[in-house]
């Protein structure tokens, strides 16, 4: 470091007035550090978390069983098992003759609400799990051991133990 005769740095800084500005910069960056990193003194809790599909093909539904491993397709966050399945009728919807929107089934498809338990934190917008938010309604791809399919969260709520 080149210093001149009144101990400024290429004569523009004091070095004094470096060193109390770099300290400020790196107490700063800590505490934002600090604030950015994920917490993992709170306790997890379980979870039922219930996703829902109004239209899956049978031989989708066919092969989910209750114990299969539920995964987030986009994420890869483990999503518990499931310990429920509730088949329906399939939920289409179609113009008829008259242009009306009216409720119809389709043959060889299927509404499914999947139940599954899970460790994570319940927060006010829903539950946080791997450091992914999940709300009612949040839509993704799940699998369910080795089926796949494009369903919407229908219900997030603790279990009380």
């Amino acid at each position: 470091m080149k210093l001149d005769e009144k101990g400024r740095l290429f004569g523009k800084i004091n070095i004094i007035d470096l060193i109390v500005l770099i300290a400020v910069l790196a107490v700063v960056a800590f505490f934002a550090a600090y604030k950015l990193m994920p917490h993992t003194t709170e306790k997890a809790q379980k979870i039922e978390m219930k996703i829902m599909s109004e239209e899956v093909s049978d031989f989708v539904v066919d092969k989910i069983k209750i114990g299969d491993p539920v995964i987030d397709d986009q994420t890869n966050v483990s999503l518990g098992k499931v310990t429920n399945i509730e088949i329906g009728p399939s939920i289409s919807w179609a113009s008829n003759d008259d242009g009306e929107y009216v409720h119809s089934d389709r043959e060889y498809w299927s509404s499914v609400i999947i139940t599954t338990e899970l460790e994570g934190k319940m927060y006010e917008h829903g539950a946080l799990i791997n450091n992914v938010k999940y709300g009612v309604g949040h839509s993704a791809t799940f699998r369910f051991g080795i089926g796949k399919i494009y369903a919407r969260v229908y219900d997030i709520k603790e279990i009380e133990e």
